[in-house]
């Protein structure tokens, strides 16, 4: 009762000096995972956050509630305004002795938005059927290196955050580098720093956004720091239908693309896939990656958003020809004879790794069979 009652006399005296309402910078950190110092708001661990709590004040009067940075946020963030529900009204005695009522919040009422890096103005709608009671807004950052630092924070109309906004566009990072801390894998998956290993097939690791605007980018690319031995795909899953449905001639049905997205491999030698966004990309749902192979290691060099003006593509260079001991192109005699060498000691200079053929670590004559068998096509 005492917080509210003080909020209320700041918004009046706050009215006489400036045509602004301000309001306090006054976050709380929900535990863990995310730290308040000051103006400062900081997340270590992905999907935490804090809160302002405001105590069911009246904002009927506003269109919206405006948060000024100073400086461009980074990472990327969730913003929520709550409301008080007035039908949980409850009487209660305060801890100075006063009665007051307390109400409960309704999730339902709940207004979200996004607060994508590079941001300098942050905008909280109002619900406008419920702002006569607005209990608190949060934000809740969604990599785990998320920051904000707050100058100040009022509450206003659309056209006072527009010309906030004119003034403040927002700096967008090409290309944007997702932290590799917030993306979680799925059972069969182990991810350390950043390698990737499946420990069952197709294992993977994702990046839940909800519904992230993409559209400042082009592309959703994966650079690996070397070239894999195993195919790996890459995933964007949009929320919504915004195609029109294909008609699919093996299951004879239309199929739309609600909560579809796309998908492509990184092939054996390559170090870098990417997925060319459509116009579904500003409502992202999620992004992953997956592992065909088992107990392979994937080492992830970035993972990021980025303009066609900025991608830099890296060349595609094949894996070689398995058996192909001689790199002539093709697996013949020429290359049982290098191998026999290999193993009696006569031949120093051609490396040991690629005559082990059958991958038991060891040159020897079991390589000598796989290596026919790769020659007359009776390789398991």
């Amino acid at each position: 009762m005492k917080k509210i009652f003080t909020f209320i006399i700041a918004l009046m005296a706050c009215a006489s000096m400036s045509a602004r309402d301000l309001l306090p910078v006054d976050f709380v950190s929900w535990g863990d995972g995310c730290v308040v110092e000051g103006n400062t708001v900081y997340t270590t661990d992905a999907w935490k956050g804090a809160g302002n709590w405001l105590g069911h004040i009246d904002l009927s009067a506003y269109d919206c509630i405006v948060m000024i940075l100073e400086e461009p946020s980074q990472g990327d963030f969730k913003s929520c305004v709550q409301y008080s529900d007035p039908s949980t009204a409850e009487e209660k005695i305060g801890d100075d002795g006063e009665l007051y009522i307390d109400y409960k919040t309704n999730e339902d009422w709940s207004v979200q938005g996004d607060i994508p890096s590079g941001t300098k103005i942050v905008k909280f709608d109002l619900n406008p059927d419920h702002s006569d009671l607005v209990a608190a807004f949060w934000v809740m950052g969604t990599t785990g290196s998320d920051k904000l630092v707050i100058k100040e924070i009022y509450v206003g109309t659309n056209e006072e955050y527009e010309e906030d906004l004119a003034g403040n566009p927002r700096e967008i990072e090409d290309p944007l580098v997702i932290p590799l801390s917030g993306f979680g894998s799925w059972g069969n998956t182990t991810w350390n720093g950043n390698v990737i290993t499946a420990t069952g097939a197709w294992g993977g690791a994702g990046k839940w956004y909800g519904n992230y605007d993409a559209s400042d980018y082009d592309k959703f690319v994966l650079e690996l720091e070397e070239p894999t031995t195993c195919k790996v795909m890459l995933n964007v899953v949009y929320n919504k239908e915004k195609l029109t449905p294909e008609w699919d001639e093996e299951s004879q049905t239309y199929v739309d693309k609600m909560n579809t997205g796309i998908q492509v491999a990184v092939v054996p030698g390559a170090r870098q896939c990417f997925i060319d966004l459509d116009e579904r990309k500003n409502d992202v749902q999620q992004v992953s990656i997956q592992i065909e192979s088992v107990d392979v290691p994937v080492k992830v060099a970035r993972i990021y958003w980025v303009t066609n003006a900025n991608f830099v593509e890296i060349p595609y260079v094949p894996v070689g020809l398995k058996g192909d001991i001689d790199n002539s192109g093709e697996v013949n005699t020429g290359d049982v004879t290098v191998l026999y060498n290999v193993i009696f000691g006569t031949d120093t200079t051609t490396d040991a790794t690629i005559c082990d053929i059958n991958g038991d670590s060891e040159v020897n004559t079991s390589d000598v069979t796989e290596l026919y068998n790769i020659m007359f096509g009776t390789a398991q």
